[in-house]
């Protein structure tokens, strides 16, 4: 039968306050957080102008440029395919080195509430230790999304025949267009009383979460860790929502506070562009660029700081939710281990055999 621990208002104060003593007092830990949050992508804007370009001038220039172009691109396919590859490496060279780091801290967490202490070594040592499990969940979980987007292409290219194909074809085409309209329409409206965004995005985030941890710290299989996280985030599916819309407020105000923070470091180097830029010197250069350092280091900073926060708070709700300390149920026995008998009283020992009791 499986376990479920007992139901238990969750003092949220203390997950926050406990996330942050931790994060705050053991800053050996910003270290492995840099990489601990996982591989974030900023996506930018794709600003593009348009121009009248019904002169022959223009067209002509647009032209050469673009040949231009071309012929530097076939002239350097070798060069273009080593910066390719070198990005690709890099890119999984990070990702295996952010698999490390998020066990090193979610084990370092671990052992901090229980009790012991922690060092560099000891948290590289279970970062290492629950490197190779947790690297097969993030394979199994990049397969699962392959998985979809195969299938997803495959309905297109199977949609896109049957409308170059004739009369059949579009009978059946147009039977699965009312099919998906229908399943549209019936489905929008409940979305649209549940909210799009947190349907998705709030179970998704809390599977991803808690299947990780159950990964490290319960040396769980994919599926297995997955359904863990499943059941224990239906469980307990109020007080789950309720630490993820704490945990997008304070990242939203973390994420504030690091680009204000980092806003104000670049004042000097803002003022020393600009100076450069008027009077243009090797030195004024030199200082500029030492300066714009200032920034980069004090998001880099800030955002180790933040990782390593977010990475021991959804580690201690795992665990009390799991029922592996207070707040979220009680502690189960070590499997094979006898429980301990109270203090002042002796524990129960077996009798020789024969032996009679008066």
């Amino acid at each position: 039968m499986r376990y479920r621990p007992p139901k238990k208002r969750l003092a949220y104060g203390e997950l926050i306050n406990d996330s942050f003593r931790i994060a705050w007092n053991h800053k050996m830990l910003w270290f492995f957080g840099l990489f601990a949050g996982g591989m974030t992508s900023f996506g930018g804007g794709n600003f593009s102008s348009s121009f009248d370009s019904s002169s022959d001038n223009n067209s002509s220039s647009s032209s050469d440029f673009d040949t231009e172009i071309s012929d530097w691109v076939s002239e350097h396919v070798r060069l273009l395919i080593i910066i390719a590859a070198a990005i690709a490496a890099l890119y999984i060279i990070c990702w295996l080195w952010s698999v490390v780091c998020r066990g090193a801290v979610i084990n370092s967490v671990r052992d901090l509430r229980d009790g012991g202490e922690i060092s560099f070594k000891t948290a590289f040592a279970g970062g290492r230790r629950s490197f190779p499990r947790l690297l097969l969940f993030d394979l199994f979980i990049i397969f699962i999304g392959l998985g979809l987007v195969l299938i997803l292409m495959a309905l297109g290219i199977l949609i896109f025949f049957l409308a170059a194909s004739g009369s059949a074809g579009r009978i059946i085409l147009s039977i699965m267009g009312i099919s998906l309209s229908s399943l549209f329409f019936v489905g929008f409206g409940y979305l649209a009383c549940c909210g799009i965004l947190m349907l998705y995005w709030a179970p998704l985030t809390l599977l991803m979460n808690f299947a990780q941890r159950a990964v490290v710290l319960d040396d769980m299989r994919p599926m297995e860790s997955l359904r863990r996280a499943w059941h224990l985030m239906m469980d307990n599916l109020g007080h789950c929502l309720l630490v993820l819309l704490l945990s997008l407020a304070l990242s939203s105000a973390a994420m504030f506070g690091i680009f204000l923070v980092a806003a104000v470091a670049a004042i000097p180097a803002i003022v020393a562009w600009i100076i450069t830029i008027e009077e243009y010197s090797l030195v004024r250069v030199i200082i500029a660029s030492l300066l714009t350092l200032i920034p980069l280091v004090v998001m880099l900073v800030t955002s180790s700081a933040g990782n390593t926060y977010f990475t021991t708070y959804w580690t201690i709700a795992y665990r009390k939710f799991a029922g592996q300390e207070g707040d979220g149920g009680m502690r189960l026995p070590d499997a094979g281990k006898s429980p301990t008998a109270p203090s002042g009283e002796a524990p129960d020992m077996p009798l020789p055999q024969g032996t009679v009791i008066p």
